[in-house]
């Protein structure tokens, strides 16, 4: 957890980034960290790990409930409950994603992405990545030039990702196991089931997609 800190508002000419999303920082905080928003939890990075750790966690209060089968899920699901929460509430799973309808609520009510502006050849000259020193290719809503239309595409960035990541799994083992368990309960719902299918249906109807599997699948098939 990030230390509650009194934040003192900073001239943005300094040019000071705000050390979780980039953006340009208002704030400094007896820490002598900089940061985009009054409240660390403001920040759109933070918020985002906060979202995700609230709709990603088990929840300890559940209790298993059998019920009526006229009864339904607290969330408005259809189906019927299977857990009743420490707040009265009977529902599916125990955790919220493992509902269906709070799901779809969750990719309805996504908020969209930040806009970015690409660079022509004329603006790319004597433009570099921020990130990696290439060559830029958009520049974010922050004023940050990138090579990548995604900060995270950036070789830099992704071989610092990788290198994170490998770390908090060697630090909590548990994670990997709970990432398996969150993918293999995701992947096999049948809404999402549906969706892949369709996306392949549309994929394999262009000619050259088509060509590129099947060379792939007769290049397995010689090893």
């Amino acid at each position: 957890m990030v230390q509650s800190c009194i934040a003192t508002p900073i001239d943005t000419s300094e040019g000071k980034i705000c050390v979780y999303c980039g953006r340009l920082a208002k704030y400094v905080y007896q820490n002598g960290l900089y940061y985009c928003e009054a409240q660390v939890r403001q920040c759109p990075v933070i918020k985002n790990k906060i979202r995700i750790h609230k709709y990603t966690s088990v929840s300890e209060t559940a209790k298993p409930y059998h019920g009526s089968s006229l009864e339904t899920c607290a969330y408005g699901c259809g189906q019927p409950p299977k857990y009743i929460l420490q707040n009265g509430k009977k529902v599916c799973s125990n955790k919220v994603t493992g509902c269906p309808a709070v799901v779809k609520r969750i990719f309805e009510n996504k908020s969209p992405r930040r806009p970015l502006t690409e660079l022509n050849e004329e603006e790319r000259k004597g433009k570099t990545c921020e990130f990696c020193g290439g060559q830029a290719v958009v520049v974010f809503y922050n004023g940050r030039y990138c090579c990548a239309k995604n900060a995270f595409s950036c070789p830099v960035n992704r071989k610092k990702g990788i290198v994170n990541l490998l770390k908090a799994y060697r630090e909590n083992p548990h994670l990997i196991e709970k990432q398996r368990e969150i993918g293999f309960e995701v992947h096999n719902r049948p809404e999402v089931k549906k969706k892949k299918s369709e996306k392949m249906k549309q994929l394999h109807q262009d000619p050259e997609f088509r060509e590129k599997y099947m060379r792939g699948i007769r290049k397995r098939r010689k090893k």
